[in-house]
């Protein structure tokens, strides 16, 4: 198995490691499976050093994506049973070892004194004797066992230590090899026993299984049928770009402009029969639904790709059961960004199915999805919780339970919300969004930075830019980009002896980063050691031939 790269990596191979990792963490979310779908194993143990394959015969051969492997003698008749758990449903099975071999078997459950109590570490030799049939050879056999605190992949077996004996007749001895390396007998154990063994007393404690017990039934696992319909209530509120939206009559809306309350947005279709079931039943149910508040946005889909309908069809559908709230074009755009919420707060990511509908707050944040249709009485509910904030964290859990913490939503939310309007070139918006992202982490290195960039290149503020960027490196200092930024505003202030230090540190952690070459040239240039900067300006024209800069500051330096 792959190992994941140590703290010493080098910062090329650990972006590699990042971004092979996340295309696992793209397909996994896709559906893909782990394991290949391929089926579990199970080897047994046939002395010699062999082992025989008994997947199938043992019943263990599932196409679950296996995790954790638990033993344990879970009914006490003297075998192992197993617990598996896995990242597909069922994320836990029990298997029952019903096997009646007629074996020998010996337990042992340690207990340190002189050691930690729970004695992890600790190892255990038994010797067993066998008498064959008259005549035959006594038999001898060792059984070594180590207590573990952890073993597999998140997996922790019984603290009982399990030996099975085979046809063994007696035990010969007993010794535990405690941690700190003290060596101890004991006497009194027999084949068919459970044991308690305290450090320091030299003498077995015979120890009984409780009276009660629970008859398990095999059964097989009953999964829920397939479906694309859920009801997600959010613990946290997400927040959303605007949306833009054109209405049937070509007028162009943002949902913004929709002020006093909660909106539901909605996509449909005009072929899709449940969408005009839904889109009737609210149309008879308006008069409720006003009265609470609520502002509908139903954005038919019928130009988008290779509809089955057109927004003709949609448009006359609306018309025809008079639908009494807002309806338009949903846009691909539209679409995207829809998906792309839907995607940061679901594990799985699939398409989203016809309908799907999205409740926003007064504030414009996003506080429930729907997939599939919504009932009235549901959608009422979710909206009278839209005040409050305490219901909204209880009802999102699909068990019974207390938080310990009250969710809050990632730094990350509000930074890609930030990144994008920068892209986008609405700067205020963009620094409004990267404040908030600090808000909810004042420790988000890549907020810190892109922060840093617009005081300075927006505002002109240098001293606020550069104690940004120190942050940010305090948070992750192995960042090239940042020490990069960090120069540039270093040479600004005309500290040149600093801005040469955070290139050359830019450069030590990403050799390819074009920029803080030219930049450690440039530095070097203004320093007076026109020699030492011709050598990474050429490695800047290694990796970008057509950069304008380099090519001037190599000109000036051959004049």
């Amino acid at each position: 198995m792959p190992r994941s790269p140590d703290e010493d990596v080098e910062p090329s191979q650990a972006r590699d490691y990042e971004a092979a990792h996340g295309e696992i963490r793209k397909r996994l979310f896709a559906g893909a499976s782990w394991s290949g779908r391929e089926r579990n194993c199970m080897y047994l143990n046939v002395g010699g050093g062999r082992f025989a394959n008994v997947s199938f015969a043992s019943g263990l051969d599932f196409l679950d994506d296996g995790r954790g492997v638990a033993l344990v003698d879970w009914d006490f008749d003297g075998d192992l049973d197993i617990w598996l758990s896995s990242r597909t449903a069922p994320t836990v099975r029990f298997m029952r070892n019903d096997t009646r071999a007629g074996h020998a078997f010996l337990a042992v459950r340690l207990e340190g004194r002189q050691c930690h109590r729970d004695a992890i570490g600790a190892r255990v030799e038994v010797v067993s004797r066998t008498h064959g049939n008259q005549g035959s050879k006594l038999k001898i056999q060792k059984f070594l066992r180590t207590l573990r605190g952890g073993e597999g992949f998140l997996s922790q077996s019984s603290k009982w230590l399990h030996f099975g004996l085979g046809p063994a007749t007696g035990i010969e001895r007993l010794t535990v090899r405690w941690p700190g390396g003290d060596v101890e007998s004991f006497g009194g154990v027999a084949p068919g026993g459970r044991y308690r063994l305290v450090q320091g007393t030299g003498t077995a404690e015979r120890w009984t299984p409780p009276a009660d017990s629970i008859d398990l039934a095999p059964s097989e696992p009953r999964l829920p049928e397939r479906t694309q319909r859920a009801r997600h209530l959010l613990a946290a509120r997400y927040p959303f770009q605007n949306l833009y939206f054109e209405t049937l009559d070509g007028q162009l809306r943002r949902l913004a402009d929709l002020k006093g309350g909660p909106v539901l947005v909605n996509l449909w279709a005009a072929w899709c029969a449940p969408c005009i079931a839904e889109l009737t039943g609210w149309t008879e149910a308006a008069e409720p639904l006003r009265e609470a508040g609520l502002q509908i946005v139903a954005l038919s889909v019928d130009d988008v790709d290779d509809a089955e309908a057109t927004i003709e069809d949609a448009a006359a559908i609306v018309r025809r059961i008079g639908f009494p709230f807002s309806a338009g074009k949903a846009s691909r755009r539209n679409l995207e960004k829809l998906q792309a919420a839907h995607d940061d707060l679901h594990i799985m990511q699939r398409p989203l199915p016809i309908p799907t509908s999205f409740l926003f707050d007064a504030a414009g944040e996003l506080a429930a999805v729907y997939r599939g249709p919504v009932e009235v009485d549901h959608l009422l509910a979710d909206v009278a919780r839209l005040g409050r904030e305490e219901a909204n964290a209880d009802d999102a859990l699909p068990f019974p339970g207390r938080w310990v913490t009250r969710p809050k939503l990632r730094s990350a939310v509000y930074f890609n919300l930030g990144l994008e309007a920068h892209t986008a070139g609405k700067i205020e918006r963009a620094e409004a969004w990267y404040r908030r992202a600090l808000a909810a982490d004042p420790e988000d290195a890549s907020a810190l930075t892109n922060l840093g960039v617009i005081e300075i290149d927006v505002h002109g503020r240098v001293a606020r830019a550069i104690r940004l960027y120190e942050r940010a490196l305090v948070v992750d200092p192995d960042d090239s980009s940042t020490h990069n930024n960090l120069g540039v505003a270093h040479r600004r202030q005309d500290r040149r002896a600093s801005a040469e230090r955070s290139f050359r540190r830019a450069v030590e952690l990403d050799s390819g980063h074009v920029n803080a070459w030219v930049n450690l040239g440039d530095i070097l240039i203004r320093r007076g050691r026109r020699e030492d900067a011709a050598e990474p300006l050429r490695r800047a024209l290694e990796l970008d031939p057509g950069h304008a800069k380099a090519q001037d500051l190599l000109r000036q330096l051959a004049d």
